[in-house]
């Protein structure tokens, strides 16, 4: 394969996917999961060689990302049941008063989000917003 075709297959790929989610409505999985095999096949790969590319990738970044999740809920129900939550939420607000609260709860993403990955960022700034 020269370089030109993959790239057109790259850009195609993502083109398609974007047209087969938004403007086709079909779910975003099964979207994916066509154009997948449909860019291996066009760049040259035999369809075990695609389903194994498949299988390792999904399974890698699943595996990661559930764990990534899990740990983010634990923290989250952890800082909810101790009142931590609460706590950032009503010091951010009187901090920065309630017409700009979108600003207090930006800060507070920030700090809690530096030293943790986005998931678990996102999954424990939904109890700040919350409280």
């Amino acid at each position: 394969m020269d370089t030109l075709t993959l790239v057109l297959t790259a850009v195609g790929s993502v083109l398609l996917l974007l047209f087969l989610v938004m403007k086709a409505r079909m779910h975003a999985f099964i979207a994916l999961m066509l154009v997948s095999m449909g860019a291996g096949l066009f760049s040259g790969m035999s369809l075990e060689k695609i389903t194994d590319t498949m299988q390792k990738g999904m399974g890698g970044t699943l595996g990661f990302l559930a764990i990534v999740v899990a740990l983010g809920a634990m923290f989250g129900k952890i800082l909810h049941e101790t009142g931590a939550l609460d706590q950032i939420a009503v010091k951010m607000l009187k901090g920065f008063g309630e017409q700009r609260a979108h600003y207090a709860l930006g800060i507070a993403g920030l700090i809690c989000a530096l030293p943790l990955f986005f998931d678990v960022a996102i999954v424990l700034l939904i109890g700040v917003a919350f409280a």
